[in-house]
Parts: C-alpha cells; structure tokens; sequence
C-alpha cells in the first residue's frame, strides 16, 4: 500500500514537473498580400519583425466596427508608431469607392486594405465583426477578439504597455 501511494506522488511530481517545463506557445500570423485604397500592394511580410500589428476587420456596414476604429484612432495618439501599425482590413465585397467614402466620411487615418474576395478574412478565421488581431514583431497573435468590446484598449495596453506614451 505505501509502495503504491509513493509510485502515485512520484508520478504526480513528474507530471508536474513536466507541465511546468512547457513553453506558451502562440499561434502564428498568417500571410496576407492585399491592396490599400490607393492601388498600393500591402504584404504582412512589410510588418513582419519590423513593428507590432493591430490588425482590425471590420465592414463599412458594421456599427460595432465603426466604434472601435473610433477608439482605436483615439488611442493611436499614445502609442510609439515607429513601433505598432493599426492595421484596418475592410472584408466589404463592394467597390472600393464604397470603402473611401466611409473613410472620408468618419475621418478614417488609419492605412486600410481590402480584401473583397474574403480570402484573408477565411485565413485568419474571422467569423464576426470587427475581429482584432494583436501581433507582435515575432509574428505570434498576443491575442485575438471576435465583436466589438468596451474594454479592447485595456487588453492591447496590457499585452504592449511599454509602447503606449
């Protein structure tokens, strides 16, 4: 009996011990090629060990979309931009001048690409909008978040604090 409780303990230990040794590991980001609203090829590979990525999908007709780009442009202010990019991929099948006029109307200033065939959007999973990626220069996504959430800006602040002024 005693011989069984310490092959038990011993065991339990080596599980544990084992567990504690695993590195996190992260998903990676997924290449993307897409063209920004003014004809411009836009590659991930651009971002890519260069600067951490906010990648925000969102759609011209989408409401919750519309209030965190807001939010987001509000909190660009604070951030070091030699070292995050605020990405905005419009997943709207229309024209593009559809995409502009939105922009121009709302005072869009972030760079925004278009993937009017949703190829990017199938990639990277996005089921509902907006889906913000955060992705740091190594290519891992810190985090992803499907809808829209009053508290995204605390969830990028505590994964990249140190870049925010």
């Amino acid at each position: 009996m005693r011989l069984s409780l310490n092959i038990i303990v011993l065991c339990f230990l080596l599980a544990t011990n084992v567990n504690a040794q695993q590195k996190v590991s992260f998903e990676k980001a997924k290449p993307f090629s897409l063209y920004d609203l003014n004809d411009n090829l836009v590659e991930y590979s651009d971002f890519a060990g260069k600067k951490i990525l906010i990648l925000s999908f969102f759609a011209t007709w989408c409401e919750p979309c519309l209030k965190e780009i807001k939010e987001l442009e509000d909190f660009s202010t604070k951030l070091d931009t030699s070292t995050v990019e605020i990405l905005l991929i419009s997943t709207d099948k229309g024209k593009r001048k559809t995409i502009k006029d939105f922009v121009k109307k709302h005072q869009i200033k972030f760079r925004v690409i278009h993937d009017i065939y949703g190829i990017t959007a199938k990639k990277w999973k996005v089921n509902d909008l907006p889906t913000l990626f955060l992705i740091d220069k190594s290519g891992n996504i810190l985090f992803r978040q499907q809808g829209y959430s009053e508290k995204i800006i605390e969830k990028i602040k505590s994964k990249i604090g140190d870049f925010v002024k």
